[in-house]
């Protein structure tokens, strides 16, 4: 009589009243050794199993005995789900039968280390299809064989890529498997410990036939002059059309005709423009490739001697050294601080000198002024910025840069938003902690930005160096032309993932920096200073050339005209009532646009009257002259209507505001 079959592999943990086992190496499922109503054994107690979940769980009723974990046990299989008919048993037999036949492979479950040793019989194998790992059963255990798997093409090595048994690479001409069971990366070819030859780089082939050759001669008699010289000549040359060609003649070297040629079969047309000998009729012509001609003596600009030069001449020799491209950035050396002089501040849309303005979202605070350092391009300004709180953890709205807004009339020439738009670089000296960083380039209506990253190495942390990036003019998008704002210059000082885009290309979007960019505001008294600044047409930009003060005041005056406090700035005459008057200024500059006007401590004089105002209003300016009209109403008469007043910054200042 046959044994009782049962299934005892693993150990078991249970609870006293429990109604839960848990397995360790069990498969009770998915081989079938236990299913409801079988009996369950530990010791001397037992129960029957009422349900099961997978290969390492079962539900039985409350546990009789006491408390184990890690001990045998036994599942006697008695379940009436076992008893079958007889008929149907000899065809189970059957199936057992060809299912344990040697020639049926054993699948082993991703989740074991090693077949499960109640499967299998004598010399069956056993195979795990995510590893290609292969045993064979020998004397009722499972012997491990080793890997089995196909080759997987991988193209060219890859340092960083992780490889796994089977997957072949190229490298340096003959191709590597990955024979280690482990996989891995960063183990280069031939690296014997993981790779193994497939197949060798081949010897260098044999020299091929010579290729055609220039030269060639010709006996067609042709009388030296410009113009067009057909030769009858041989064929198979290696001339190509345009090419240079001069024909000299082979018994005097002193006679000769050059110029672009064609060649087709036997015959060389020579466009001759350079010849020597002029007049000479010629037929023993040898044929040679000519260099481009030099300059014509007398057209080229002399460094070393006086020299005459007509207006174009001096245009083009300027343009080509560089001395003449045009800076769109105003106020880069940090000059000008109408606003605010030397003081720091700390708010949105901060002027710390004239043209470049603060902004911030960030839990820290950051100051920024213009501070007195000599630069290397010769300014003794610069532009300071000072983390004076830090915010160490970088939010996706956090954002804090340092801006320029350029005005359409002043950008116009650069063609954005045209096919021929023009290649910028942007040039600019810094002094900061080490890292990398983000310069942006924004059109007026923040839907088209260009992102490019510089950094800066340790060896130049916290030194004045001069960094430049170049970016090619943006053919599509709204660039403006008039006096509206064209282009947004943006240096980033932090920047969270709502404002980070991929480097190096134009998207319609709103980004100033990169996913590396450093948290500049992460540390307490870091400092970003700003110097030297330029953006100018071409991919390279010449040594940052500083202005002259006056010039560049003018420049700014155009946006910004600030009137000290202690000055009578404005005339004209009083109206009925003597507390209403018309008056006129004049900034120096025209403006952009009409001011924004902000006139706090003025006062309304009319002899040795004089009264504060309750308003005072631009009533209308010219934009072309400068010239602004006034409409003052003072807190109490000065004088009579048709008198002569003026206006006068009695404790206070004017500003004109056409900022962008």
């Amino acid at each position: 009589m046959s044994a009782l079959p049962s299934y005892s592999t693993g150990t078991v943990a249970v609870v006293a009243d429990g109604t839960a086992v848990v397995g360790t190496s069990t498969l009770w499922l998915t081989a079938g050794n236990a299913k409801p109503g079988d009996f369950f054994q530990v010791g001397h107690f037992g129960v029957f199993i009422t349900d099961l979940a997978d290969d390492t769980h079962l539900t039985i009723p409350p546990w009789p005995g006491a408390t184990a974990s890690g001990v045998a046990y036994n599942i006697w299989k008695v379940s009436l789900q076992r008893v079958v008919g007889s008929e149907a048993w000899k065809d189970v037999d059957k199936i057992v039968a060809a299912l344990n036949a040697n020639g049926y492979i054993v699948f082993v479950p991703p989740t074991l280390m090693a077949p499960d040793p109640s499967l299998g019989e004598e010399n069956q194998t056993a195979f795990q299809p995510t590893t290609g790992k292969m045993w064979v059963m020998t004397g009722g255990v499972w012997n491990y064989l080793g890997l089995y798997r196909g080759f997987n093409a991988r193209g060219a090595y890859d340092n960083v890529a992780t490889f796994s048994v089977g997957d072949f690479v190229s490298s340096a001409g003959s191709s590597y498997v990955w024979i280690n069971p482990t996989p891995g990366s960063g183990h280069a070819p031939p690296n014997a410990t993981y790779w193994q030859l497939l197949a060798s780089k081949g010897d260098t082939g044999g020299i091929g036939p010579t290729g055609a050759g220039y030269g060639g001669t010709s006996t067609t008699s042709r009388t030296i002059g410009v113009g067009s010289h057909p030769f009858a000549t041989q064929a198979g040359l290696a001339y190509t059309n345009g090419a240079r060609v001069r024909a000299t003649s082979n018994a005097d070297s002193s006679k000769w005709l050059e110029g672009p040629a064609t060649y087709a079969g036997t015959t060389l047309t020579i466009s001759a423009d350079l010849t020597s000998g002029s007049t000479a009729t010629v037929n023993d012509w040898n044929f040679n490739l000519a260099g481009q001609p030099g300059t014509v003596a007398g057209a080229a600009v002399l460094y070393n001697a006086v020299q005459t030069l007509t207006d174009a001449q001096k245009a083009q020799a300027r343009d080509n050294i560089g001395v003449t491209k045009k800076n769109y950035i105003i106020n880069g050396g940090m000059q000008v601080s109408q606003e605010n002089g030397a003081t720091a501040g700390t708010t949105n849309g901060y002027y710390p000198v004239d043209q470049f303005e603060l902004q911030r979202t960030t839990s820290g605070a950051i100051s920024v002024a213009q501070v007195a350092s000599v630069t290397p391009g010769g300014s003794t300004n610069r532009l300071r910025a000072t983390v004076t709180s830090a915010d160490a953890s970088v939010d996706s709205g956090d954002i804090v840069y340092l801006l320029q807004r350029l005005e359409g009339l002043r950008a116009a020439d650069l063609k954005f938003g045209l096919s021929a738009a023009k290649t910028i670089t942007v040039q600019f000296g810094i002094k900061v902690p080490a890292g990398t960083y983000g310069v942006a380039v924004w059109n007026g209506l923040g839907n088209r930005c260009y992102v490019a990253e510089y950094t800066v190495s340790g060896g130049e942390a916290n030194t004045d160096v001069v960094k430049s990036v170049t970016i090619p003019g943006d053919t599509t998008g709204t660039w403006a032309t008039d006096n509206s704002g064209a282009m947004l210059v943006f240096w980033s000082l932090m920047a969270g993932s709502n404002y980070q885009q991929t480097a190096g290309s134009w998207q319609s979007a709103a980004k100033i920096a990169t996913s590396n960019q450093f948290n500049f505001m992460g540390t307490v008294g870091n400092v970003f200073e700003l110097f030297d600044v330029s953006l100018v047409e071409g991919s390279a930009a010449p040594a940052f050339q500083l202005p002259d003060y006056a010039t560049e005041l003018a420049r700014c005056q155009r946006y910004f005209y600030k009137i000290g406090s202690g000055v009578f700035w404005a005339t004209g005459m009083l109206r009925s009532g003597g507390t209403q008057g018309y008056l006129y200024s004049k900034t120096p500059q025209p403006m952009r646009a009409q001011p924004t006007l902000s006139a706090p401590g003025n006062q309304l004089w009319c002899a040795d009257n004089s009264s504060g105002l309750s308003s005072l209003g631009i009533g209308g300016i010219d934009v072309s002259s400068g010239q602004i009209y006034l409409a003052p109403v003072a807190t109490s008469s000065v004088g009579s209507a048709g008198q002569a007043c003026m206006l006068y910054t009695a404790t206070g200042s004017v500003s004109f505001n056409a900022r962008l």
